[in-house]
């Protein structure tokens, strides 16, 4: 210690020659972080250690930073980062009951239980250190030692460590880099964290384990990984374990798991996937990949990848499951969540199972291929797939669905440019889709179920086709975005064909060109509807069995060939079979079928049961009971002549009943038997929640405090939508009646002595220390005297420090506060100051709580200061006179004031660093959202700047600054165009930027707003006649885009906007044409649209009334009849003409056959041979709208010959 003096005079003496300070300053400073490991960072700033906003991106894509990214400023093409400098931080507790002892932990030193809680009284749960200590390992030992030590922050590994047994790691916050070594953790050997706002970073290494879990923290905390790659070769091993609810999982860079399952946690856990980051696991192990209760969500970054493949045929388990309607998965722009969960061998549960909402962003990828009698993906809330996303779903059992829904209803929002493509649960996934829906943009549905008996309801698109066709029941395999092969047509298909058959129909690709050959009669050709289905004539019917026909489709050059040959339409057949619903309780099997048939009943290709069908048609069957997802078919036999195979899925009845084992009030467990796998909820009290999976053997056990007599503990299991009982227990009183008590020596923080010493009385058999809240149990008591390993866990004489004295079966017999001293010690770390200032502010350390000035080498008369909680201190010196040249020094002083008395001791001298004054001004050019910069003009020391939005920083920094031009640039990066279009202010933050002994400070300037540029404009549509194809008409502004809505609902977007004379046209199909001729309304909407994000925003300008013409015009000109002829044909012009109306001699047959411009009219033969040669004749041309009414457009009278 240097310059130690002392001084005492009176208070009152020495009170009438300071100068305190107590005013605020504005410059910002910071300080370097003492990271041999990593680079400095530009920005600092304290974190909460567990806020979800410092590791990842939330769903507006805001750009924030964390310990384990490096982020750079690029000349306005990157956001400005804020990394964490502090490296410690207070822990506040409020909890009320003592933390579980973790039977799996011991003590490095003496073999104690570390335990980690807090009673009432505490305020502070952590230990606080404004040092940081990093040090480098090469053994085992050196790295328990380092880990076990609060005050080593920094880990780094010099060669592969093998560790030999578990260990606790303590501290706040604590790093391990690998430095591309391999850390291996012997059988059953783990890293356990066990203290409340714990901060765990893993970089660069790779890890070998094999225990179920790898790294298990007890407490709320951070963990975050960075270039790690695990291997767990334990049958259930997993990287991660988080027991404590609002904990959260990192990961940054690249990382594989290339054994073993990733992570399960309790609830409202949060994992994040890092912008650019990637995880790929492959799960060869039975546990889930992924598992969090009930809150928990998973975000990836932009740019990420998170990757699960799970295919070990004995795991039948979903991959991954997020379990609690406040659950969610967001999978932000250029991210991909891929999963692939045994798509070709075992039955297995859903690969994705939500019990919340997906949401997948524009650029985001979602690609999830699975093989279930569950659908493939399952969510249990509304979810979106944004416009861009990408997006494939399969489901590669023929039983089983690509989506679905956990009971209830629940919406699907999908959002494709680029259409949509569905493939049937049998089809092949490789081919031509299903049903292609390349007129589908966006459009929603809801889902009641994940099995195949779910309904498709609420279908709402802007694709007719759509909403007729679409039956998620029937879909296998479901693909938009990036996924739709653009280079496929609908595949084609032809309905049966018997002798009987008159026409030819079935499905194909919209408005496709068609060709129909019948083997033997040559071809016929033809077109599509819009609805997808066509119809043809057969020109000699009837046709012979077995003749072959070829219907063949062809769109955009690309074909789709479909071929049948005719059945017997007297071929014999059998009744329809069909199968009762059955469930996991069900012993008999019913239905109906041919009466008198053979029915065989079979579980899977397994025959379960057989008999004979009633002659009423129905038959019965006893069968054993069945596991749940099992397929159960059906099918008769009569005369050889088989009937359909009618199927169910068995259904889960009920589940086992759970039970509770008896708590007394020194347990620290609860136990008990539940359905095997099932996810169980513990209460305790009023309050507290406790969560567990069951194993599977039915039994499950978690960690909980003491409890008092008569708290009521409960518990209740729940699995695929089923819960069981709610057991429940009362803690009892242990039965030992033990008494004592307990009395420590006073400890001295400075002397480094890691025991704390005393003696005690009774039946005291063992001891828990609480430091600042968190806890460790253990001691040596013989002989009325005791020793405790403390180890460093004591930092500060304004810890709190209590000892509880226990007896044999950690009741508590006594506890008292230790009493604390230590030596003065403290150091001074001055901020530089700039003149004009009015303080000089810094940091300290220690007992540092007085400071003085020396400038230029004399002794000032300024004493005082302000010295904060925090470790920050500042200094009034706006009296001074200090200038640029000056040397300036403060010394770190303690005081002690007793009675009239005072002692001073200089702790530190530290110099000031004294520089200039800064100025500046900035005017920002007027700015356009779509534009990527703010330019403009600037003057002064602003070198730096800051775009604040609507009152907000929105973190994006950055700026160039040309001193020699005095203009500058500021790069607007695209999320934040996006805010910019709808706020209401916009403002710029200048800043003087400067490193000062390798810190980064910035000096706050000017706040400039900058003006925005709006988008206006009108439209004025031309009157529109219903048998034109285009509305015309002018616009004025900024219009490029429009949308038609017909009686208040949107029917189509377009428009062909020219800017040089002002004019428009928008096209309208003969659908829309034929709404208009009904409608009350028509309005032409305009907008101005641009892409921002990668993503069109649409800005509405005006709307204006369309006014229509509803004129209808045609012709219509009959071929002459023939005596004895069954059809009436002939010609007609005018697209308004769609039905019509024949009459012979008062006879009136109404005729749809209008298409192309010609028509046909069909009598029978009945009709046919009432006409005669005098007979009267006319046929009328209509047009008949959507209520069913028609009007009439022309007539002629149809000439009759023999």
């Amino acid at each position: 210690m240097n310059n130690k003096f002392s001084k005492k005079v009176t208070g009152l003496l020495l009170i009438s020659h300071l100068t305190l300070s107590a005013l605020p300053i504005n410059a910002m400073a910071t300080e370097k972080a003492s990271d041999s490991l990593e680079a400095p960072q530009e920005r600092v700033e304290a974190p909460n250690l567990l806020s979800d906003g410092e590791t990842t991106q939330d769903l507006g894509n805001e750009i924030t930073a964390t310990d384990d990214q490096e982020n750079q400023e690029t000349d306005s093409s990157s956001i400005e980062s804020e990394e964490a400098q502090t490296e410690a931080s207070t822990e506040n507790s409020s909890e009320n009951n003592e933390a579980a002892e973790n039977e799996e932990q011991t003590d490095a030193s003496n073999g104690e239980n570390s335990e980690n809680s807090s009673d009432d009284s505490s305020e502070n749960a952590a230990e606080t250190r404004s040092t940081r200590a990093s040090v480098q390992v090469t053994s085992d030992a050196e790295l328990r030692t380092a880990l076990a030590n609060a005050t080593v922050t920094q880990i780094s590994l010099a060669n592969n460590i093998t560790m030999t047994s578990s260990v606790t790691w303590t501290g706040t916050t604590k790093t391990i880099e690998g430095n591309g070594h391999t850390l291996t953790f012997g059988n059953n050997v783990r890293l356990y964290g066990n203290t409340v706002n714990q901060g765990l970073s893993i970089r660069n290494v790779r890890i070998v384990a094999h225990a179920t879990n790898t790294i298990y923290q007890n407490r709320t905390s951070s963990v975050s990984f960075t270039n790690v790659t695990h291997e767990n070769s334990h049958a259930t091993g997993r990287l991660l374990y988080l027991a404590a609810s609002n904990s959260s999982a990192n990961f940054f860079g690249e990382n594989r798991l290339n054994a073993g399952s990733l992570i399960w946690a309790t609830s409202n856990v949060r994992m994040n996937i890092g912008s650019g980051a990637s995880v790929v696991a492959n799960n060869n192990g039975t546990a889930r990949a992924i598992y969090l209760a009930s809150g928990g969500r998973i975000d990836l970054g932009e740019g990420s990848l998170l990757d699960v493949t799970q295919n070990n045929p004995s795991n039948t388990a979903k991959a991954v499951l997020i379990e609690g309607s406040a659950s969610s998965v967001v999978v932000n722009s250029n991210a991909t969540f891929k999963i692939t969960s045994a798509p070709n061998t075992q039955k297995t549960q859903e690969a994705l199972g939500l019990r919340g909402a997906l949401t997948v962003l524009s650029g985001g990828t979602l690609d999830v291929v699975g093989r279930s009698t569950y659908s493939t993906v399952n969510v249990g809330q509304s979810s979106t797939f944004h416009e861009g996303s990408n997006v494939r779903i399969q489901n590669n059992h023929t039983n089983g669905t690509a989506i679905g829904s956990y009971p209830g209803t629940t919406n699907y929002t999908i959002h494709s440019s680029t259409g949509m493509q569905t493939w049937r649960r049998s089809a092949d996934f490789s081919g031509e889709p299903s049903f292609n829906y390349p007129e589908f943009r966006q459009g929603s549905f809801s889902l009641n179920t994940y099995t195949n008996k779910q309904v498709t309801s609420r279908i709402e698109s802007n694709d007719s086709i759509f909403n007729a066709t679409f039956n998620s029941s029937q879909i296998g395999k479901i693909a938009f975005g990036d996924f739709v092969d653009t280079a496929t047509i609908q595949q084609t298909t032809i309905d049966d064909l018997t002798t009987s058959s008159k026409h030819i129909t079935g499905r194909a690709e919209p408005n496709a060109d068609l060709a129909v050959t019948i083997e033997g009669q040559g071809s016929l050709t033809g077109r599509v509807a819009s609805d997808g289905t066509y119809q043809f004539a057969i020109p000699n019917a009837p046709l012979a069995v077995g003749t072959k026909v070829t219907v063949t489709a062809t769109a955009n050059g690309i074909q789709s060939v479909a071929e049948t040959v005719v059945e017997d339409s007297e071929k014999e057949t059998i009744a329809e079979t069909t199968i009762s619903d059955l469930n996991t309780d069900s012993t008999s099997v019913t239905g109906t079928a041919e009466p008198n048939a053979e029915i065989t009943i079979k579980a899977g290709d397994t025959i379960i049961a057989n008999g004979r069908v009633g002659s009423d048609g129905i038959y019965a069957l006893t069968i054993e009971k069945q596991q749940a997802g099992t397929v159960v078919t059906a099918q008769a036999t009569l005369n050889g002549i088989s009937s359909n195979i009618a199927e169910t899925m068995v259904e889960r009845a009920t589940i086992t009943e759970t039970t509770l084992n008896q708590v007394t009030t020194t347990d620290t467990t609860v136990s008990g038997t539940a359905e095997p796998d099932a996810h169980v909820e513990i209460t305790i009290g009023d309050s507290e929640t406790k969560n567990a999976t069951v194993d599977s053997e039915g039994n499950f056990e978690v960690e909980i405090d003491q409890q008092a007599a008569g708290t009521i503990i409960t518990a209740q299991a729940s699995i695929d939508g089923l819960q069981s009982n709610i057991a429940s227990t009362i803690v009892v009183t242990d039965p030992a009646n033990t008494e004592g008590t307990i009395t420590p020596d006073t400890y001295n923080v400075s002397s480094g002595d890691q025991f704390l010493r005393g003696t005690y009385t009774g039946d005291v058999a063992s001891a828990r220390v609480y430091v600042n809240g968190s806890s460790v149990r253990g001691g040596n008591f013989a002989d009325g005297s005791f020793e405790f390993f403390i180890g460093n866990r004591i930092q500060s004489v304004d810890d709190v420090v209590e000892i509880e004295a226990l007896d044999q079966y950690g009741k508590v017999l006594d506890r008292t506060t230790v009493e604390l001293t230590r030596d003065l010690a403290g150091t001074i770390t001055p901020d530089q100051y700039r003149v004009g200032e009015t303080m000089i502010t810094g940091t300290f350390t220690g007992d540092v709580n007085f400071a003085r000035l020396v400038i230029n080498g004399t002794p000032s008369n300024a004493w005082g200061g302000t010295f904060n909680a925090d470790g920050t201190f500042s200094f009034y010196v706006a009296n001074l006179g200090i200038k640029a040249g000056d040397k300036v020094e403060i010394q770190a002083l303690n005081r002690q004031i007793n009675g009239n008395t005072e002692a001073i001791e200089v702790l530190e001298t530290k110099e000031v660093t004294v520089i200039d004054q800064l100025q500046g001004t900035i005017t920002p050019d007027k700015y356009n959202y779509t534009d990527t910069t703010i330019t403009g003009t600037f003057t002064g020391d602003i070198n730096f700047a800051n775009l604040v939005i609507d009152g907000q920083s929105v973190g994006n920094w950055g700026g160039t600054f040309n001193k020699e031009t005095g203009r500058f640039e500021f790069f607007v990066h695209a999320q934040f165009r996006d805010q910019i279009r709808t706020a209401a202010k916009v403002e710029l933050q200048t800043y003087h930027r400067e490193t000062v002994d390798g810190q980064t400070i910035d000096h706050k300037l000017v706040l400039q707003p900058v003006e925005i540029v709006k988008a206006t404009g009108s439209i004025q549509p031309a009157a529109f006649k219903v048998t034109e194809s285009e509305i015309t008409g002018t616009f004025t502004g900024n219009v490029n885009f429009a949308n038609l809505i017909v009686d208040g609902r949107s029917i189509s977007w377009g428009g062909t906007f020219n800017t040089t004379d002002q004019t428009f046209t928008y096209f309208v199909n003969q659908d829309t044409r034929n709404l208009i001729r009904d409608a009350e309304t028509v309005e032409l909407v305009a907008y101005h649209r641009e892409v921002v994000n990668g993503r069109p925003v649409d800005t509405e300008l005006d709307r204006s009334v369309v006014t229509i013409d509803k004129e209808f015009i045609g012709t219509i000109t009959p071929n002459p009849y023939k005596l004895g002829d069954r059809t009436i044909t002939g010609t007609y012009t005018g697209d308004d003409i769609n039905f019509g109306r024949l009459e012979i001699d008062g006879m009136i047959l109404w005729v749809s056959g209008f298409a192309d411009g010609t028509f046909t009219a069909y009598l029978n033969q009945e009709q046919a041979n009432s006409v005669t040669k005098d007979s009267q004749m006319t046929i009328y041309a209509l047009h008949r709208f959507a209520d069913l009414s028609t009007r009439e457009i022309a007539q002629a009278t149809v000439s009759i010959t023999e």
